[in-house]
């Protein structure tokens, strides 16, 4: 399986590398694109909350906000404390933070292999500016509708922790020696890297240039299965639902680079009472682009892409349910977004 994969691997780079040398002004214009997309939309979203919240997390300011938040999740999801500030982190700075802070956790011994699980089952998550300035404003230019995906988006990610929920065993030999060795403790992890105005921005500089490059190479990839004709088939077959081939090839996007994908379904016309469920359950998937950038910290916790693919999958799913709900609702009550 492990040969499969790398032949596979090394094929598609061989392609994508002859696709890029034959057509190079095209997909070097993709990806100045790409950073286009991340400068003026994503980074002004992200970056100040990174900068923040790595000097709050520094001087001790979330210790108290964590330590209420933590009871609440530890009650809930069976996870320390520490879950509760992941949680909290990851809701104010968007993808892939709750990754990280996960990833952190537990390489400083906060959580067990089965907590990261759980926290990162409900620490998943688009931030606030990204839903509301973005897709609220620039996109679909309706306030209400991007409240709506707010919501849905969250309490899908709540509503996914529970199923991947921590499960207690009794006589779990790695269970008991991971409690021996790494009491739970109520304070934050020590930070190596010092405190100072230029550790935090060094920290935050380092993380979005990670997101940027992402978001860049996968609009490349987007236009290279665009010029490829790969999609045409697929998007046809999709058309017959959506009746709109636009949106159908914006949806397939979306799987590939959410920004990209979620931008080219605000432009093509969808009437909000489908679109708002299709951007609630595409923004809350994250697409390639956004699980690999969690999964570059994921890994490091020992947490597969299979088992983060399960956690995305369901949480799409219960927020494009929850979104559709709401919507029904709305309209029997003859209110409009």
């Amino acid at each position: 399986m492990k040969k499969a994969t790398k032949t596979i691997s090394v094929i598609l780079l061989f392609a994508v590398t002859a696709a890029l040398l034959t057509n190079p002004k095209t997909y070097t214009a993709s990806v100045l694109y790409g950073f286009e997309l991340f400068v003026f939309s994503v980074l002004p979203s992200l970056f100040p909350f990174l900068v923040l919240s790595r000097a709050i997390l520094n001087v001790g300011g979330f210790d108290g906000v964590s330590g209420i938040i933590g009871k609440i999740f530890k009650k809930i999801y069976g996870v320390p404390p520490s879950g509760g500030y992941v949680f909290l982190l990851g809701l104010l700075s968007g993808y892939p933070v709750g990754a990280k802070l996960t990833a952190d956790m537990y390489l400083s011994g906060r959580l067990s292999l089965s907590e990261a699980r759980t926290t990162a089952a409900f620490s998943s998550l688009s931030g606030p500016l990204f839903i509301i300035s973005l897709i609220g404003g620039a996109i679909l230019k309706n306030a209400s509708a991007a409240v709506l995906i707010l919501l849905c988006h969250y309490l899908s990610a709540i509503i996914t922790g529970l199923f991947f929920k921590e499960k207690k065993q009794k006589g779990n030999a790695e269970a008991i020696d991971f409690t021996l060795k790494i009491p739970e403790q109520n304070s934050l992890p020590p930070q190596k890297d010092g405190g100072t105005i230029g550790d935090t921005v060094y920290s935050a500089v380092s993380s979005v240039l990670l997101i940027g490059g992402f978001i860049a190479v996968f609009n490349m990839f987007c236009d290279m299965l665009i010029g490829s004709g790969l999609l045409a088939p697929v998007a046809a077959l999709l058309t017959k639902l959506t009746n709109n081939g636009d949106a159908s090839l914006a949806i397939l996007l979306s799987f590939v680079e959410m920004t990209r994908g979620i931008f080219a379904l605000g432009a093509s016309g969808l009437p909000l009472n489908f679109s708002v469920p299709l951007i609630c359950a595409l923004v809350s998937f994250g697409g390639l682009s956004v699980t690999l950038q969690s999964l570059a910290f994921l890994n490091r916790a020992g947490i597969s892409a299979f088992s983060y693919l399960k956690i995305k999958t369901v949480q799409s799913i219960t927020a494009g349910l929850l979104a559709t709900v709401v919507i029904l609702i709305l309209n029997l009550l003859h209110i409009s977004l």
